[in-house]
């Protein structure tokens, strides 16, 4: 099977995926706060002597960066056969097919080069529940392909919860069910924040990650009122000059909706929250215990 998409013929491909691909890749390229602090932390680490390994490269654009920042050598990894394919054309038309290679592989059993000098990587959802980010670093750092001297482009991510009264009330219907929508379009039913984003873990990509989150975190609360809903949160850092929460697609708040409650500024809700990091929301349980 053959299609166009303007100059750009695609052949033997799988039609769901092509395009479910494009849609995501399009979203993170369009996303200019996202890309444009990735330009920033790549620039403070990349120059002619480094070696860089861009893993989920998607559309190729932070590979695009590495090598714009006069990187000696860029490697991007994909998944997808159409995504490692655009990738490839979108270096190549640009300059950099000299000093790039794409593989199409699953980072969680690649090994093809070693020991890179920089590894960016945004394969990252709010508090990694589902997107493969931490356990492909694991598989990354045990096959060699970083090591402790890699620098890491996130280095870091903070995981936060925050009680809120949400409104789910939607063309006149009521539906608490979990939320998530791109370009902030679920913060628009936050009725009321009553409290502060409470750290439920910390995950530092620079060492062994640990998927299983299981933990009670202490929230205080700000303000009197009922709670019916949790956002989950995450704080990502590109570098020590840069960081960010969420934007149009990186990171958008999660909501979460639990049976509504009473609570009164001043006191403390612990809340128990148990998922396991890239599985998704299939074992994902938040309880106030």
């Amino acid at each position: 099977m053959c299609i166009q998409i303007g100059a750009l013929v695609i052949t033997n491909f799988n039609f769901m995926d092509l395009f479910n691909n494009l849609q995501v890749y399009s979203e993170c390229l369009l996303d200019v706060r996202r890309t444009t602090l990735f330009d920033r932390a790549i620039r403070e680490v990349v120059n002619e002597n480094t070696t860089v390994l861009d893993a989920g490269t998607g559309s190729g654009i932070l590979a695009l960066l590495a090598a714009r920042a006069g990187a000696k050598k860029v490697y991007a990894v994909d998944i997808a056969e159409d995504a490692a394919n655009n990738a490839r054309k979108n270096l190549q038309i640009n300059g950099y097919g000299d000093k790039t290679k794409v593989f199409c592989a699953d980072l969680k059993t690649f090994n093809e080069v070693q020991g890179v000098d920089v590894l960016t990587m945004e394969m990252m959802d709010t508090g990694l529940v589902s997107e493969q980010q931490a356990v492909a670093i694991n598989n990354l750092r045990k096959t060699g392909v970083i090591n402790e001297k890699t620098i890491m482009l996130p280095y870091m991510v903070d995981c936060v919860l925050e009680a809120v009264s949400y409104d789910f009330n939607f063309y006149g219907f009521t539906m608490p069910f979990l939320l998530q929508a791109r370009n902030y379009g679920a913060n628009a039913h936050v009725l009321n924040s009553l409290s502060k984003n409470a750290l439920y873990r910390n995950i530092d990509f620079r060492s062994h990650i640990d998927t299983k989150v299981d933990t009670v975190v202490q929230i205080p609360i700000t303000s009197t009122g009922y709670v019916n809903a949790f956002q989950l949160k995450t704080k990502t850092y590109l570098s020590p000059n840069v960081t960010c929460w969420a934007t149009t697609d990186m990171n958008m708040p999660v909501v979460i909706p639990i049976e509504k409650q009473k609570v009164r500024k001043g006191e403390v809700l612990n809340v128990q929250i148990k998922y396991s990091l890239g599985e998704g929301f299939k074992d994902f349980t938040l309880d106030i215990v």
